[in-house]
């Protein structure tokens, strides 16, 4: 039973000072899919910038080894994330893009406009590449709202709005580019207008 402890002691004192392998870059430098994972030799974790859904990687932190337990007293640790698995503190990307969409209130509709939004996902499969969009040109102002960070990145925001039918999401690079220049109802309408006069 002694034997058994000093074994078991000594194998918990040898995991926790055992090196782990992270990535290490400079700040707004990514690591690519060719980059080996460096042995951190004496450190147990791994530090990073922290991954916003949709949006990438934050630019002002680096990819290091480390020894601390927390990112609790680095500077700008609100965009540091911390990790102590092997090679954590990086993963794959894939970068795409979503038109963006803005309300004109002169005109009282929805336009697209002259730029694309960059988005960003981890993933390398080409999928959960979303985009959202107002489901017409006169949906109402209030009827569609989004993230102004990510603008048009990502699902829509309120699930309430994809369910009533006023934010439309879709899957793929640019994907939310055509929209209904006019609602469904009126569509309807009109076309039920033409019928009766054949």
């Amino acid at each position: 039973m002694a034997l058994a402890s000093i074994v078991l002691l000594f194998g918990l004192i040898g995991t926790g000072s055992a090196s782990i392998t992270c990535y290490v870059a400079n700040k707004g430098t990514t690591p690519t899919s060719d980059s080996t994972a460096t042995s951190c030799s004496s450190n147990s974790a791994c530090f990073g910038p922290i991954f916003t859904d949709y949006i990438g990687y934050a630019t002002n932190f680096a990819y290091s080894c480390t020894s601390e337990s927390s990112c609790s007293g680095q500077t700008d640790s609100a965009n540091c994330a911390y990790c102590n698995t092997a090679s954590c503190n990086w993963a794959a990307t894939t970068s795409y893009e979503c038109y963006e969409w803005t309300y004109s209130t002169t005109d009282k509709a929805w336009k697209k406009g002259d730029t694309n939004k960059k988005c960003a996902v981890k993933t390398t499969d080409g999928s959960n590449k979303y985009c959202n969009r107002p489901a017409a040109t006169t949906t109402a102002q209030s009827g569609y709202t989004y993230d102004s960070t990510l603008t048009q990145c990502g699902p829509c925001k309120e699930s309430t709005q994809k369910t009533a039918g006023t934010c439309t999401q879709c899957e793929g690079n640019l994907c939310n580019g055509a929209i209904a220049l006019t609602s469904v109802s009126v569509f309807i309408a009109a076309m039920t207008a033409l019928l009766h006069l054949l």
